[in-house]
């Protein structure tokens, strides 16, 4: 099974300036990243009705990244996949804020979310700093994601970081990874977002990728080349023993699903 992605890297927030970078664009599913919409906690309301407009303008669904939103009267950072006849569904949230940044001050844990389909492929959403624990990505493999989409913020003295994770994370849980960053938006402390939003495939190795700038980023997912690695390397194989036997324990993440 193949699908046609669209991962869309703007350079500044906001509906207009996304909207304006996905004019035009043909794909199966459209990917944003992280905070897309605005640098600050915005009404839930307001961040569902710009991804099902998106998802509307464009005709196809669109994974709308994650978004700080005041939910159930706090901040919190959740991701929606919304759909062009006005439907969504919540799918993700930031189990773990960063501390570095400060999110742990003012945004709470929200549930990790758990596998969905489109097309008939699996996805996960791994929001931004989640990406750096491994557990959370082999959750999301050993419950039926082909594919991990990560929306992020990354300043660009650490994207090389952040894809060094991505290409981890694809290769040792023989999955699609795909890392959406937005480009030349700053930090609270001044740095700038780095973009390079690129995609890996479940062997580790990349497929496609952007540089610093504003753009749309395609690329194809292929579940019958996903296949090919798995007959070759018994990665969630033998996770999936440890696990039956009793030695990964899964329950704290379990706890955190929507």
């Amino acid at each position: 099974m193949r699908l046609r992605l669209a991962v869309l890297q703007p350079g500044g927030t906001g509906l207009g300036v996304t909207r304006e970078l996905a004019r035009g664009v043909e794909a199966d599913l459209l990917l944003l990243p992280e905070n897309w919409l605005a640098p600050r906690p915005i009404p839930l309301s307001e961040y569902l009705e710009a991804s099902t407009a998106l998802a509307s303008m464009v005709g196809a669904p669109v994974l709308a990244g994650s978004q700080y939103v005041i939910a159930e009267g706090e901040a919190q950072s959740l991701g929606v996949i919304a759909f062009p006849d006005g439907s969504y569904e919540i799918v993700c949230g930031k189990a773990f804020p960063s501390a570095s940044i400060g999110e742990r001050g003012r945004i709470s844990p929200t549930p990790l979310g758990r596998p969905f389909e489109v097309s008939g492929i699996a996805f996960a959403c791994i929001v931004c700093v989640d990406i750096y624990y491994p557990e959370i990505s082999r959750y999301m493999a050993l419950r039926g994601a082909e594919v991990i989409v990560n929306p992020a913020s990354i300043p660009w003295n650490r994207v090389w970081s952040w894809r060094a994770v991505l290409s981890a994370r694809a290769a040792e849980n023989i999955i699609y990874t795909i890392g959406v960053n937005k480009t030349g938006t700053a930090y609270p402390d001044g740095r700038v977002t780095g973009g390079h939003s690129a995609v890996y495939a479940p062997d580790g190795e990349p497929l496609a990728s952007l540089g610093p700038h504003p753009g749309v980023l395609h690329a194809t997912i292929d579940t019958g080349a996903r296949r090919v690695v798995l007959e070759r390397r018994r990665f969630l194989d033998d996770a999936r023993a440890l696990e039956a036997r009793g030695l990964y324990n899964w329950g704290a993440l379990h706890n955190r699903t929507i």
